[in-house]
């Protein structure tokens, strides 16, 4: 008996470690689970909130309002209402696209100032540490504080005070605008400094290249601006014609909203987006906003 009584107490005590074990495993397993859920979870609020911009949930709003109004007039069916979702987020990149098209316009714009500005200051004898203070107190003049180069100016002024170089000021701030014009202008600054060129000069006639690019780009745009508004025009008279066609005769349209007239709606539609698009792609390539 004793023996029999000592195997059952291995026995148990066997399954009771396989059980811990097993249990162990469990909680591991579910801490690392958790662990990746928590790290995923705050990777993409973090890229959400990298992606967010003033007037985001209006955009959402406005891009919910025209992707509805093209699903009911196109096909009519509340299940194809789910490719608003996407539709809402081209929508959203486009916005933000051409917002950071024209914020890159304005800032090209308040850069020629500032080499203007600095260009005389060079000219009258301050060094270029002084200049770029120059600039801005120009710059907050012109646009005010709420301008979008006078607080980088700003900070531009804190890194020189702390011995950090002109050539780097400028780099770094080229990275952060991702202005063609202000990173083609650093790059000629390190080579004028590093080199020992007429500082004075390079910068006058970047100012000039700037302006010369911002005059033929403005060109540009008044001659494409033409082409637009009829672009425009075409873009709504379809959507006119199935409106008035709808209302109008609302029976002769229901012929369209059921079976294989869903079908051409739907192909229509899809047709209607892809023309959308290639007329964009073209009006941007010819102002040079790729």
């Amino acid at each position: 008996m004793g023996r029999k009584r000592k195997r059952e107490i291995q026995k148990k005590k066997g399954q009771y470690t396989i059980k811990i074990r097993s249990i162990r495993l469990w909680a591991d397993k579910n801490i690392n689970i958790r662990g990746f859920v928590v790290s995923e979870c705050s990777r993409r609020i973090i890229r959400i909130k990298d992606n967010m911009y003033p007037g985001v949930f209006r955009d959402v709003l406005i891009g919910t309002g025209i992707g509805c109004f093209y699903v009911w007039l196109f096909l009519k069916n509340l299940s194809f209402y789910l490719f608003v979702i996407p539709f809402v987020g081209v929508y959203v990149g486009a916005v933000k696209k051409n917002r950071e098209g024209e914020r890159r316009e304005k800032l090209a714009i308040e850069f020629k100032d500032v080499l203007q500005s600095m260009s005389g200051a060079l000219f009258v004898g301050y060094s270029v540490e002084r200049s770029i203070s120059q600039a801005a107190e120009e710059i907050r003049l012109l646009y005010g504080k709420n301008s979008l180069l006078y607080p980088e100016l700003l900070s531009m002024e804190r890194k020189i005070s702390v011995q950090q170089t002109v050539e780097q000021c400028f780099a770094e701030l080229g990275e952060r605008t991702q202005v063609e014009e202000i990173k083609l202008f650093a790059q000629v600054f390190v080579s004028a400094k590093r080199t020992g060129g007429d500082i004075q000069r390079v910068i006058y006639i970047a100012a000039e290249s700037i302006r010369d690019r911002i005059d033929w780009k403005r060109e540009l745009k008044i001659l494409v601006g033409e082409k637009k508004a009829e672009k425009k025009v075409m873009n709504i008279i379809p959507l006119c014609l199935i409106v008035y066609m709808r209302l109008v005769s609302p029976d002769l349209m229901y012929v369209m909203y059921q079976g294989v007239g869903q079908i051409i709606m739907g192909f229509c539609l899809l047709m209607y987006i892809v023309f959308f698009v290639m007329g964009e792609q073209i009006l941007r390539r010819a102002i040079g906003q790729e």
